[in-house]
């Protein structure tokens, strides 16, 4: 990302969270990063590249289950994965 990472990126929206709200879904895709360093800056969900349709799904339906706006943001993970 050119501006920031996706740490620095998950920091921000969550800090945005308090001001509107609203919670977004936030899924960890990397190469080198671990599961743990994902959630600790408090993304939701984490996929380990190289990503395949089934741990894509498995993801989406765990974070849609009683969360409201991020079905639409999981569909859009799970076509760019096909």
């Amino acid at each position: 990302m050119p501006l920031m990472d996706g740490f620095q990126s998950t920091r921000l929206i969550r800090e945005l969270e308090h001001l509107t709200g609203q919670r977004m879904g936030i899924i960890g895709i990397s190469s080198t990063a671990t599961s743990e360093e994902c959630f600790a800056v408090g993304m939701d969900n984490f996929l380990s590249k190289p990503l395949n349709k089934k741990n894509a799904k498995g993801c989406s339906l765990a974070l849609d289950r009683g969360k409201s706006g991020i079905k639409r943001i999981n569909q859009s993970l799970i076509s760019h994965s096909r």
